[in-house]
């Protein structure tokens, strides 16, 4: 079994013993392993990718994006998980960044959803998660994996510093209910 496959296993056994109905965030560095892991469990539970909220161009205002978490559009995710926990329903617009447009989603209600990425326990609506995993990777890993992306430098001057930041000023890793140890 390979690292991959032993926190899937590992994490599917922690998911198995929460109770349910349960919204567990996916959180981590980037090119932590987060969405493969996330995604291996998309047959089996809702899979939701924060950036699927990225920041529309027309509220990114010098204000907002000085907020730690403020380039995702975090209302939208309060609505959609207020709207899993009131309504059992999921459906959310989700924006594509590149094509500047947005795409209706709905998904089957599932009793145990995922959400996966960097700022999945936002303080703005982590009150309606039920449990936060955390995927550590060490910096040389990490910097492996990004320069094999086409747009390295960007993560290297925007994305890891604001993640760093939110990471530091939200106590996140004290807040963890279960790590994962590196996945390669």
């Amino acid at each position: 079994m390979n690292n991959v496959e032993s926190a899937f296993k590992d994490l599917a056994d922690f998911i198995d013993r929460q109770p349910k109905p349960l919204i567990l965030a996916i959180e981590g560095q980037c090119a932590s392993g987060k969405t493969t892991l996330a995604n291996m469990f998309k047959d089996m539970y809702a899979v939701i990718h924060i950036d699927d909220f990225f920041l529309p161009p027309h509220l990114k205002t010098e204000e907002r994006l000085a907020e730690v978490g403020g380039n995702i559009n975090y209302e939208a995710i309060h609505k959609m998980l207020t709207g899993i926990k009131v309504k059992h329903i999921i459906e959310y617009d989700k924006y594509d960044c590149h094509a500047d447009k947005y795409s209706h989603v709905n998904i089957p209600y599932n009793e145990v959803i995922i959400l996966e990425g960097v700022y999945s326990f936002h303080p703005y609506f982590n009150n309606l998660i039920d449990r936060l995993v955390f995927i550590e990777t060490d910096s040389k890993e990490q910097r492996e994996r990004i320069d094999q992306r086409s747009n390295a430098q960007m993560f290297y001057k925007l994305w890891i510093p604001l993640e760093n930041r939110y990471y530091k000023e939200s106590g996140i890793l004290n807040k963890t209910n279960f790590r994962i140890k590196k996945i390669n």
